[in-house]
């Protein structure tokens, strides 16, 4: 499978999605699914290095790189994690990618859409998309791919590299296998800051011709509250995603009379 995550598979569909035709079909599906991007692992197999913290929130830096080590995609963010749930906050016009285009964030940003809000909820099989523009989220189901990891046991196979800095601190570089129940084998590259705990600052994960990058900045070791991980009080419910994407089509087209 190739390592464009779930999270980034949302990022990128929403264009496509938004241009889809009502056909009746499974309107509540992640966009992406429509777009034909591919889906992976690689958000939720990271959890899977938190090891022994309750919780964190974090300055993040999510990058896809190939073999050469040349970067195709860098997405900043605001990452919180808490017993499995995860949050991921971005603004879309901050990606770094040659796919980009501007005139595709500023529709996005007359629609209310280049920002967002993605909580993914393993416990609940769910994914809750907000957004802060529209006041507005929906909710879909986690695919089976990725759910199945946010709660399968891993066994972690750990090798010391060397020790270096990464994120500006001094960490253990490990080479981490991690082996789920259903022999679903993933390699990685780990730095463990000394000076938090052995929390993982910078994670390589590899699969194929890819690699995707985590780098975590401005590390707060406490468990964010449970309500973060709620869709925002006051934010107006759509019953799908075809229902948020038409209003903030709406949205657009009122702006232009």
């Amino acid at each position: 499978m190739r390592l464009f995550s779930l999270f980034f598979a949302l990022l990128l569909a929403v264009p496509l999605f938004a241009a889809q035709p009502n056909t009746g079909t499974n309107t509540n599906r992640p966009p992406g699914a429509a777009g034909g991007l591919s889906q992976s692992i690689a958000a939720a197999v990271v959890t899977k290095l938190f090891v022994g913290v309750s919780g964190f929130t974090a300055q993040a830096e999510m990058r896809v790189l190939d073999k050469a080590g040349r970067e195709q995609m860098r997405t900043p963010m605001q990452y919180a994690w808490r017993a499995g749930a995860v949050r991921m906050d971005v603004d879309l016009a901050q990606i770094q990618s040659g796919n980009q285009k501007p005139e595709m964030i500023a529709g996005l940003r007359r629609m209310g859409m280049d920002r967002q809000s993605s909580i993914m909820l393993p416990a609940s099989g769910r994914l809750v998309m907000a957004y802060p523009t529209l006041q507005g989220f929906a909710e879909l189901p986690l695919p089976k791919q990725d759910a199945a990891v946010l709660v399968e046991e891993f066994k972690i196979e750990r090798t010391e590299v060397s020790r270096e800095k990464a994120a500006g601190r001094d960490c253990v570089k490990q080479r981490v296998i991690l082996t789920g129940g259903s022999n679903r084998k993933v390699q990685a590259n780990v730095w463990l800051a000394l000076d938090l705990k052995n929390f993982p600052v910078q994670v390589e994960i590899e699969e194929g011709t890819q690699v995707v990058a985590f780098r975590f900045s401005e590390v707060k070791l406490a468990a964010p509250d449970e309500a973060f991980f709620a869709p925002p009080a006051g934010y107006t419910r759509f019953p799908t995603m075809s229902a948020l994407v038409q209003a903030a089509q709406r949205r657009l087209t009122l702006e232009k009379k």
